[in-house]
């Protein structure tokens, strides 16, 4: 099985590529010769290969694994990896594209009817006195900076692959550049960066394959318009930042903040009190897909 092993292993590299190359040719050696000194040079080859094996793949993960830090969501995709447990299950052949379509379309339908008679959220005492009307344009360095810090993701509608973008961004940088600001400037997307190849994916393994509820759409956008969607983010999270305007017991989507600190807080404000806790875990079904736009805008 080890023939096949660079298709299916990450570590697998040139010293492992070698080392199996050796036992190959030390046991073909023996198939011809068939002497008791050619049969102790194969079966030493091979305990070699498998203890650099053993190496190789540990230098990887621990490398791999220290390189993410304290950022955990890359972490928990290593480990999954590791773990084989990142293998995305796609929808089987029995549904078609209008199927999916039919069926998320009226799910985002059916939610927003059954809140479409409730009266809008009031505002909040006090009036804001900060506006952002504008998006500041980057320079090259803060283009630069972000495609060198993108995952190398590509997506089918991209004109080239995106480790080729970032192997030429010095080449690149001015008209990269020059796009983002423009969508800035005019405070949109162009038409041509709209689009996405979508692929309905299980939510989680072992979920009844054969329901449509159980599955996930995932959009696979263009590398450019994943560039101008971050420096818009980074943008407004520092808005946000600065005029303390993110809720205070705020932990989701927010740097320096997590499931960790809710807890902390939950035990620091109420446990270490001796108070009663009562934990309400409330999961919205389609959460982002039902924000108003217009509203929240």
């Amino acid at each position: 099985m080890h023939r096949y092993t660079a298709h299916l292993a990450p570590w697998f590299d040139d010293r492992c590529r070698r080392a199996s190359w050796e036992c190959r040719r030390l046991e073909r050696r023996y198939r011809r010769t068939e002497t008791p000194d050619d049969r102790l040079k194969w079966i030493e080859a091979v305990r070699r290969r498998f203890q650099l094996y053993r190496t190789v793949k540990q230098e990887h993960w621990f490398g791999r694994l220290s390189q993410h830090g304290r950022s955990s969501a890359p972490l928990w995709r290593s480990l999954s990896s590791i773990l084989g447990r990142n293998r995305d299950v796609v929808a089987p052949n029995d549904f078609t594209v209008d199927d999916f379509v039919t069926f998320f379309t009226s799910k985002v339908d059916a939610i927003r009817a059954a809140t479409a008679d409730k009266a809008a959220p009031p505002p909040e005492a006090g009036a804001v006195k900060c506006f952002l009307s504008t998006f500041r344009l980057l320079t090259q360095a803060e283009v630069r900076a972000l495609i060198m810090t993108s995952p190398i993701k590509s997506c089918a509608l991209d004109p080239v692959p995106t480790f080729l973008l970032r192997e030429f961004v010095d080449l690149l940088l001015p008209y990269v550049t020059c796009m983002v600001n423009l969508s800035l400037r005019d405070a949109r997307v162009p038409d041509s960066q709209k689009h996405a190849v979508i692929t309905p994916l299980l939510k989680r393994p072992g979920l009844d394959t054969m329901d449509m509820a159980n599955y996930r759409p995932v959009s696979n956008v263009t590398f450019v318009s994943k560039i101008i969607e971050r420096a818009v983010a980074k943008q407004l999270h520092q808005y946000l930042t600065d005029n303390e305007l993110l809720p205070r017991y705020q932990s989701a989507y927010r740097r320096h903040h997590s499931t960790e600190t809710a807890m902390l807080r939950v035990l620091s404000d109420a446990a270490d009190a001796n108070q009663v806790t009562l934990l309400g875990l409330l999961d919205l079904s389609a959460a982002f897909d039902c924000v108003d736009h217009q509203l929240l805008l």
